[in-house]
């Protein structure tokens, strides 16, 4: 697996982490440090029904992630989105290394093509709508303040700007 300078250090828990200096890594190794600590990590969480499997066994689980990635012409940027994409989906289980493969390259197209869409998320908005009623004079009451925020709302989907996140 390439020359990985790694310091295995005991986890709370049963598994041991990967730990990774950043200099003279090569993209195996970062995508291998990247799954260890970051995305199976998050996925024992996110998936329950996939943690017992993830967490008892994660350096076989991260070495057969980076074995279906690597050599595809993906960054780690590419899998780091892969990963967004797949937390997005409604499932129990984590995506297998395919299916993580078919996002990751997914995320890849998108990112080649420049595929960009203005994103805002759902509290800013209602934190614009607010300091706007306070700007303006305006009673600052809790009806207007989500009036406001339904006019904003629509004025950025109109504009074509993507609302993320959930109410507060």
């Amino acid at each position: 697996m390439g020359e990985l300078s790694v310091i295995n250090q005991r986890h709370p828990g049963t598994q041991q982490r990967a730990v990774a200096t950043a200099n003279g890594m090569s993209p195996t190794d970062q995508i291998t440090v990247l799954l260890t600590n970051t995305i199976l990590p998050a996925w024992c969480v996110h998936y329950p029904g996939s943690a017992g499997r993830i967490d008892s066994n994660l350096p076989n689980m991260a070495r057969v992630y980076t074995e279906f990635l690597t050599g595809r012409g993906l960054t780690v940027g590419d899998i780091r989105a892969g990963h967004l994409m797949a937390l997005e989906q409604d499932r129990e289980f984590a995506p297998r290394p395919a299916e993580f493969l078919d996002l990751c390259r997914e995320a890849a197209a998108k990112r080649k093509r420049g595929e960009r869409k203005p994103q805002i998320s759902l509290s800013a908005v209602r934190m614009i709508a607010e300091s706007s009623l306070y700007l303006a004079g305006e009673a600052v009451s809790e009806e207007a303040i989500s009036a406001a925020t339904e006019s904003l709302l629509g004025d950025y989907r109109a504009r074509g700007v993507d609302v993320v996140g959930s109410a507060l």
